[in-house]
C-alpha cells in the first residue's frame, strides 16, 4: 500500500476486507479482489481510479510495451521477452524500475530518470503460466449443453485458483510518477510480426499444454449390438522449440478392438500438427462408451486438446476438451437400408449424425431442386430454419410437396414465422409473439397418442426417449393448426399451459408431412439416445422403400 496514488485507503491482500486492485497494487477496503460479490462503492471508487489512472498515463504520453519471442508457451516453461517504456512527453518519467510480470517482480536499478524522447528497455523472465490460457467461464466443464454457474465465490474458487478467474492475457507492470503524479503502467505480453497485407499484427501470449490431444470427434452414435467400424483422428501439438517424441495410446471399451493400441510420434517443434488415426471395430452393448486417447511424454500423460478460435476482429480463444470421444450406442429397431436427402438448415450438425446410425444420407441443393431425382430416397429432412436460410428452398417448396403427395415422406425441422407463408406448409400453422418454447429441458412430456404408428415403429417411443434431452425441448412451436395435423406430444414450462404443437403429423397425399419444433438440432449431436430413436421413427413415418 505503500505506493498506492492518489492517497487513497488500502487494504493488504487477504486482510481488513480486501476490495478490488486498484493502480499501485492496493485494495479497495470493502469487498473481496476479483469477486463477484463486489459492493458498489467498492466496485465504483475502483473503476473511477482506474479512470483517472488512465488519463494521467495517456497525458503524460508513457508508454509500456511487452514482447515475446512467439505466441505460444508450454505452461510449464518460463515466458521471456523484452519490456520497453517509451517517454514520448515533455517532461522527465521517475520508473521505479521494478518490472512485475505476472505477480513476480524483477527489480534492475531501483530508481530510473527517463528523459523525454527516450526509451527504457529492459529483459524480464517471468514465471510459467502455469495452466492454459482459456475463457474462464469455461473453467469448469459445461452441464450438458449449459455453463457452469460461476456467480457465487464458493463456485468460482472452486474453479479458479489465486484470484486470476478473469485474467484473459499475461501482462507486466510497471509503476512511475509525472510531475509527482504517481502511475500504475500495465500492459499485455503480446507476439509482434509483420504481415504483408495487414501489417504489424499483435497476438496476446497463452499457455498451452506441453502436448496437446485433440480428436476430431467428441460425441458419435452407433448401434448398439451391431457391427461397428470407426476411424479415430487425433491432432497432436506441442509449443516445444524442439522435437517432441511421445507415445500415444488408444484405450478403447470393452467390445471395441484397436488396429494398434500403441503408436510412437514425433511432433513438429513450434506447435505444427501431427496426426495420427486408430481403426476400431466390434460391437458394444446399449448405452455410454468411451474411447480415450492419452500421450505420454516424459513419464507424464497428456489428456486434453484444444481447438482455436481464429478471426480478424477478435483476439484468439482456444478452447479445451478431454481426449475423449463418447459413443452413445442406442437400442435401434432395424428400418432395412434406408435412403434419405438432406437440405442443410441453420447451425445444422445432424446429417453426421445420420450417417452414424446406418442412415445413406445425400445433401440437397435447395437450388438444384426442381431438376433432382428425388425417387430414389425414402425420406427427405429439411434441417432448422432452412427456409430463412435458403431462399431458392422457398423458390422450389413445390417440387418437396409433390414429392411428399407421390408417396414420400417429408420431415421438416422447426422453422420461424416465415413457415405461416402460404405454400411453405401444406396446411396453415399460427405461431404466437412471442413464440411459445419449451426451455427447461426436462420438462415433463406427454404423449398425446400412445398408439400413434409414429411412435411405435421401428422403435417404441416412450416418456424414457425425453430424459437427458440437453438445454431445451421445443421452440417456435404452432399455437394453432389446421386439422388434418394430428399432435402428439403436450409440453409446456412449469406453470405454463401445455402446448401440442411439438410433433405434428399429416397426411400429404400418398404421402407423408412430418413437422417438428423439437430441438433434435441440440440433442441429437450431443448424444441424446432417445432423440436419435425419435427421429429414426419420423424418417420411417411413410413407405419405407424407394419407389422404382
Amino acid at each position: 500500500c505503500d505506493n498506492e496514488p492518489f492517497g487513497v485507503p488500502c487494504a493488504e491482500p487477504g486482510r481488513n476486507s480486501p476490495g478490488p486492485a486498484v493502480p499501485g497494487g492496493g485494495y479497495l477496503a470493502g469487498s473481496p479482489p476479483g469477486g463477484i460479490s463486489e459492493n458498489d462503492l467498492g466496485r465504483t471508487r475502483g473503476v473511477a481510479l482506474a479512470r483517472v489512472n488512465e488519463a494521467l498515463v495517456l497525458a503524460s504520453g508513457v508508454v509500456l510495451e511487452a514482447v515475446a519471442p512467439r505466441e505460444l508457451w508450454s505452461t510449464a516453461e518460463r515466458v521471456t521477452g523484452t519490456v520497453t517504456l517509451y517517454n514520448r512527453g515533455r517532461l522527465p518519467v521517475r520508473v521505479e524500475d521494478f518490472v512485475g510480470v505476472g505477480g513476480m517482480m524483477q527489480s534492475h536499478t531501483p530508481v530510473v530518470t527517463l528523459l523525454p524522447d527516450s526509451a527504457l528497455v529492459r529483459p524480464f523472465s517471468g514465471r510459467p503460466i502455469g495452466r492454459p490460457t482459456a475463457p474462464w467461464w469455461l473453467a469448469q466443464p459445461r452441464r450438458g449443453a449449459m455453463f457452469a454457474n460461476l456467480r457465487n465465490r464458493a463456485d468460482e474458487a472452486n474453479a479458479l485458483p489465486d484470484g486470476e478467474s478473469r485474467r484473459a492475457t499475461e501482462t507486466v507492470s510497471m509503476s512511475a510518477s509525472v510531475d509527482g503524479a504517481a502511475i500504475a503502467l500495465t500492459t499485455p505480453i503480446v507476439y509482434r510480426y509483420a504481415d504483408q497485407v495487414r501489417g504489424e499484427i499483435r497476438r496476446p501470449i497463452a499457455g498451452v499444454p506441453p502436448v496437446s490431444v485433440f480428436l476430431d470427434q467428441a460425441f458419435a452414435y452407433a448401434a448398439a449390438r451391431a457391427p461397428l467400424e470407426r476411424t479415430i483422428r487425433v491432432r497432436l501439438q506441442s509449443p516445444d522449440t524442439v522435437l517432441r517424441t511421445v507415445r500415444v495410446e488408444a484405450r478403447v471399451p470393452a467390445g471395441l478392438v484397436a488396429d494398434s493400441a500403441v503408436r510412437t510420434v514425433t511432433i513438429p517443434r513450434g506447435n505444427a500438427v501431427a496426426m495420427v488415426q486408430f481403426s476400431v471395430r466390434g460391437q458394444l452393448p446399449a448405452g455410454t462408451q468411451v474411447i480415450e486417447v492419452v500421450a505420454v511424454s516424459d513419464s507424464q500423460e497428456f489428456r486434453h486438446g484444444y481447438a482455436t478460435i481464429d478471426y480478424e476482429h477478435i483476439s484468439p480463444r482456444r478452447l479445451y476438451r478431454a481426449s475423449r470421444l463418447a459413443i452413445e450406442a442406442v437400442d435401434l429397431a432395424s428400418t432395412g437400408p434406408m435412403r434419405v436427402g438432406y437440405i442443410q438448415g441453420v447451425g445444422d450438425n445432424i446429417a453426421p449424425v445420420l450417417e452414424q446410425l446406418g442412415v445413406q444420407v445425400s445433401m440437397l441443393d435447395p437450388a438444384q431442386l426442381a431438376g433432382t431425382d428425388l425417387r430414389p430416397f425414402n425420406a427427405i429432412v429439411v434441417g432448422p430454419r432452412a427456409y430463412e436460410a435458403h431462399p431458392a428452398l422457398v423458390a422450389n417448396n413445390a417440387r418437396l410437396l409433390a414429392w411428399g403427395r407421390e408417396g414420400g415422406t417429408l420431415v421438416v425441422q422447426y422453422g420461424q414465422y416465415e413457415m405461416q407463408q402460404p405454400g411453405i406448409m401444406p396446411y396453415p400453422v399460427t405461431i404466437n409473439r412471442p413464440h411459445d418454447r419449451v426451455t427447461v429441458e426436462d420438462a415433463p412430456v406427454t404423449i398425446l397418442d400412445a398408439t400413434a404408428a409414429i411412435l411405435n415403429a421401428p422403435n417404441r417411443i416412450t416418456a424414457r426417449d425425453f430424459d437427458g434431452w440437453v438445454q431445451d425441448r421445443s421452440l417456435y412451436m404452432p399455437r394453432a393448426f389446421d386439422a388434418a395435423y394430428t399432435p402428439l406430444l403436450a409440453m409446456s414450462d412449469p406453470g405454463e399451459a401445455p402446448i401440442r404443437g411439438a410433433l405434428l403429423v399429416a397426411p400429404l397425399g400418398r404421402g407423408t408431412y412430418v413437422y417438428t419444433t423439437l430441438a433434435f438440432f441440440r440433442q441429437l449431436p450431443n448424444g441424446v439416445p432417445g432423440a436419435a430413436r425419435l427421429f429414426m421413427n419420423l424418417l420411417a413415418a411413410g413407405q419405407a422403400r424407394p419407389r422404382s
